[in-house]
């Protein structure tokens, strides 16, 4: 699938506190952002239930924590006081990509030498991911886990290192941004400027330029044979590089672009 980024940067945050403390699903909404397919790890089958859960009486003051309310998992505890349950594995997503993501989590009795890790995926490729180690013990824990730099379309948080890892969580205050990429001050048929960045089907990303492409950059020859997709011109079409025709590879309106594909390393952060 082919996504467009727009041009104004889009921040999605989910906190819970609108929502009523015992509210519980498999598929629970909050700011735009799903949370889902929660697994346990227990031996029963996924998905698991997610509980809205009031936690100002035993949160409160820690860093990533906005009041009163926090995500748990299968249970929770009545009035303020929270309750940390087994968790492990789920995802995150916002129904379209983001470049950025902040996922705030508390931790308790949990086993030590255990971790989390969140993934960012596009299309079921990595793109990036974090690990924080868990302290493990009867202590209150707060992690904050962010990931960057290369847009995504699913996020996935994950105890490890063991097939069967679980950690006992609260989890609060996530935060998907979309940033705007840089405009080149070229502009398109519609009277827009900048560049356009696209997703392609393959998931590797692919990047759109207005203007010229850089002098060391193989430019794809549209006469080619191409692997089929979403993205490729329909015979016929007439691959115009000149500046006011519509072209094979014209995207949404803009002048004629140039397709320079750039595969997204891993990007892996330990602590």
């Amino acid at each position: 699938m082919w996504l467009l980024w727009g041009t104004g940067a889009l921040a999605q945050t989910a906190d819970f506190d609108t929502q009523l403390e015992g509210y519980y699903a498999t598929v629970i909404t909050d700011g735009g952002l799903t949370f889902q397919n929660l697994d346990f790890r227990d031996g029963s089958p996924p998905p698991g239930v997610m509980t809205i859960e009031q936690a100002d009486g035993t949160l409160a003051g820690l860093p990533g924590f906005t009041p009163a309310n926090a995500l748990g998992f299968g249970g929770f505890a009545t009035g303020p006081d929270g309750s940390f349950s087994r968790f492990g594995q789920f995802e995150i997503q916002n129904g379209s990509t983001a470049d950025s993501a902040e996922v705030s989590v508390f931790e308790f009795n949990c086993r030590a030498g255990s971790w989390l890790e969140l993934d960012a995926t596009l299309g079921g490729v990595l793109v990036a991911s974090q690990r924080v180690n868990l302290v493990g013990g009867p202590v209150i824990t707060p992690h904050t886990l962010t990931v960057s730099g290369y847009p995504f379309d699913l996020l996935t948080l994950r105890a490890g290192p063991r097939a069967n890892e679980a950690a006992f969580l609260l989890l609060d205050h996530v935060v998907l941004t979309t940033t705007p990429l840089p405009h080149t001050g070229e502009t398109g048929g519609t009277g827009e400027t900048g560049h356009t960045a696209l997703v392609g089907h393959t998931g590797e990303p692919v990047v759109l330029h207005t203007g010229e492409p850089p002098g060391d950059t193989a430019v794809p020859d549209p006469t080619e044979p191409t692997k089929p997709g979403p993205a490729d011109p329909a015979p016929g079409c007439g691959c115009d590089s000149g500046g006011s025709g519509l072209g094979g590879w014209a995207f949404a309106g803009l002048l004629a672009v140039r397709l320079r594909q750039r595969r997204a390393p891993r990007q892996t952060t330990r602590t």
